[in-house]
């Protein structure tokens, strides 16, 4: 979360400090670089987009694994 209190400056958000090059992106999924979560698989093949009921969709193999234990 950001504050407007410039003296507690920018929190950390976990993303470790890798940002891709948009020109070159990293093969697999493309937050793997600075995902504190990233598993190998992530390096090598990018997850495949999942819809939300809320909209938009998901593209994360943790989403996918927490949606099946819901399943479960």
């Amino acid at each position: 979360m950001l504050t407007p209190e410039p003296e507690l400056g920018v929190p950390d958000a976990h993303l470790g400090i890798a940002f891709p090059n948009p020109l070159d992106p990293p093969s697999g999924c493309t937050f793997h670089p600075r995902c504190v979560h990233a598993m190998p698989l992530c390096s090598r093949t990018a997850p495949r987009p999942i819809p939300r009921a809320a909209g938009g969709h998901v593209e994360c193999r943790l989403y996918e694994q927490a949606q099946a234990d819901r399943a479960a």
